[in-house]
């Protein structure tokens, strides 16, 4: 028994978050899909509890958390994981990442069909972006094969849709091309980046080792230069993700681990908030869908987790089921936003334990 896209549901029950996950037999077929239901409601033997994020919050809340967690904040930021539930249905045969992993309408894949990810290769650290022509691209680190590339050794790659977004569905890709600073970066280690649009070009961040930047054309990524950020005081940490507008890049210092969210282009920065100490892998969640504005999703050291500057809420128990009994383990997440809130999803990569222990894109 396969466990494959988590749906995390608000139901007309204010007080209850229901978690649902779609539950396939691999040698069934896809009529046998069935829906499984966790604390689905009250019964003779088991009350429905309320539930926040897998666990984080059950009532009666007992301890020195429920000092800090209030239920208007909770039922508020609790919104903030609907958005992992826009992707779920039944399975398409034929795309890697539907092969007994998580599900979702959507999904990263070429002109021919075929996915983005390879089984040759670690693909991680996803952003999809949205140009101001309408087009999307996917950008992404990996240590593939390429013409430019030494062997084994780690690049950033760009992918702009053959199409414009409809505004829901995302489109197919061209194939993926490595972004080129005066040649390849051919780092020896995973790299540390990040990426947003710029009219119709994409800029990046990345630690190279300290962090810089460069505007590259995504359908020609071969000109242009990786130069320091303005903002020095920073220039030495780690980058675990950016915010939803592209305006402060997040990340870790290395010394210490404090998270700091700070305009690469100004001079001075302050902390984020114990809520991004320590992350990997952070990316914010627009208010309309958490009811805070400095709301994230973060990773740490392959447990996800979800938090403000100001409160940690914990780890989200459920997802992280999820992907365990998936044979996942997450490195990464970012969240695209869509045309409407209700649409914007959440892209991750992952460690495959039972498809080569190689990293791959999911949706």
């Amino acid at each position: 028994m396969d466990y494959h896209q988590p749906c995390i549901l608000l139901t007309e029950h204010r007080e209850a978050l229901l978690i649902d996950f779609v539950v396939a037999d691999r040698r069934d077929e896809p009529s046998h899909l069935q829906m499984h239901r966790d604390n689905p409601g009250p019964n003779p033997t088991r009350p429905a509890a309320a539930k926040m994020l897998g666990n984080l919050y059950m009532a009666p809340q007992a301890g020195p958390m429920s000092k800090k967690l209030r239920a208007t904040g909770l039922l508020a930021f609790a919104t903030l994981i609907v958005l992992l539930a826009t992707n779920c249905s039944k399975p398409v045969a034929g795309e890697k990442e539907l092969l007994g992993k998580i599900k979702g309408k959507a999904s990263l894949r070429l002109a021919d069909g075929s996915t983005i990810s390879r089984d040759d290769s670690d693909e991680y650290s996803p952003y999809l972006i949205k140009l101001s022509d309408g087009y999307l691209v996917l950008v992404f680190g990996s240590n593939r094969d390429c013409g430019a590339c030494d062997p084994s050794t780690h690049n950033i790659f760009m992918a702009k849709s053959l199409t414009a977004f409809d505004g829901e569905f995302i489109p197919f890709f061209n194939t993926p091309l490595v972004v080129q600073p005066a040649g390849a970066i051919n780092a020896a280690s995973q790299i540390s980046f990040a990426a947003k649009a710029s009219g119709t070009n994409v800029i990046l961040y990345v630690n190279n080792p300290n962090i810089t930047t460069g505007t590259y054309d995504p359908a020609n990524p071969t000109s242009g230069s990786l130069t320091p950020i303005t903002n020095s005081g920073r220039q030495t940490d780690t980058i675990i993700g950016i915010s939803g507008d592209g305006s402060k890049i997040y990340s870790t210092e290395d010394v210490s681990g404090t998270g700091y969210a700070f305009d690469p282009a100004a001079g001075s920065s302050t902390p984020f908030g114990y809520g991004l100490d320590g992350a990997t892998s952070a990316t914010q969640v627009r208010q309309e869908n958490s009811g805070y504005d400095d709301a994230i999703l973060g990773v740490y050291y392959s447990s996800t987790y979800a938090a403000t500057g100001a409160q940690y809420f914990g780890p989200i128990i459920d997802l992280d089921t999820s992907l365990a009994f998936s044979g996942l383990s997450i490195t990464s997440m970012s969240t695209f936003s869509a045309d409407d809130a209700a649409n914007d999803i959440v892209l991750f990569s992952a460690f495959d334990y039972f498809g080569g222990f190689t990293q791959d894109l999911y949706v």
